[in-house]
């Protein structure tokens, strides 16, 4: 296999069927994707998340827990070590740069422990995006409804008209009013904790609690809300506004 050539469609065709990394492929190629490719694919990813939504950090733990079976001698060994090492030192690096989130006791953890913090972040704050910022928005509008509904105005446009005689009156102001009420969510000051508090879905998520706690004990540090928002592209927001008022109407049908 020419590894110069292997691409992002590569790995993604082997994804899609439901092995990115199987037995039958040689180990050259499952030691040369991970020191390579996915820290590109990565930083790729970390410009827009919502797009580029792959697991490659899992890909890159699957591929090393396959390579260290695979070792043929103590120096392969030391090689293969010194890949992971530098790899999640790239990761650890990457989520201070972009969203100035920090670490402050990663090189005295264990191998496990890094692995697991580093692997949670990423799932939390990069492949659970969408969903993040879905519930940020519908929570948001749940908080603080009176106040929005009181606030916004009562829009003629067409799409309002149509609805006037079938949905309630609230819910016709936020579903005429979503984008303004998304930029005046997104403009809201706050906390870490209330940040958390509004990610959270019906369902608990497990890389929610886990990142939460993990602020709380100090495990993670920093200030990332500003620069996790601008992460959210134009064409994700329009995606989220038609979500919740599909949600809304669903509710008359």
């Amino acid at each position: 296999m020419d590894f110069a050539n292997v691409n992002l469609v590569d790995i993604e065709e082997r994804d899609n069927k439901g092995v990115l990394f199987d037995e039958s492929d040689d180990r050259e190629f499952l030691y040369s994707i991970p020191a390579d490719l996915i820290k590109e694919n990565i930083k790729t990813q970390f410009s827009n998340p919502a797009v580029y939504r792959m697991d490659y950090l899992s890909s890159f733990f699957q591929s090393y827990e396959y390579s260290l079976e695979c070792l043929e001698s103590d120096d392969e060994l030391d090689d293969l070590k010194a890949v992971r090492s530098e790899f999640v030192s790239f990761i650890e690096d990457l989520f201070n740069k972009k969203l100035d989130i920090g670490i402050p006791d990663f090189y005295e953890m264990g191998e496990d422990e890094q692995d697991e913090i580093i692997l949670y972040l990423y799932r939390f704050f990069i492949i659970n995006l969408l969903k993040n910022f879905t519930n940020f928005f519908k929570n948001y509008i749940k908080e603080n409804l009176d106040d929005l509904v009181t606030s916004l105005p009562k829009r003629k446009d067409i799409t309002t008209q149509a609805f006037k005689k079938e949905i309630d009156d609230n819910d016709i102001i936020i579903i005429s009013n979503l984008s303004d009420i998304i930029k005046k969510a997104l403009n809201t000051e706050m906390t870490v904790d209330e940040f958390f508090k509004l990610c959270s879905g019906d369902k608990g998520g497990t890389e929610l609690m886990y990142i939460q706690s993990k602020f709380d004990d100090f495990t993670l540090n920093g200030n990332f809300i500003e620069k996790y928002k601008r992460m959210l592209k134009y064409q994700l927001i329009l995606r989220i506004e038609c979500d919740i008022r599909n949600e809304v109407l669903k509710k008359y049908r």
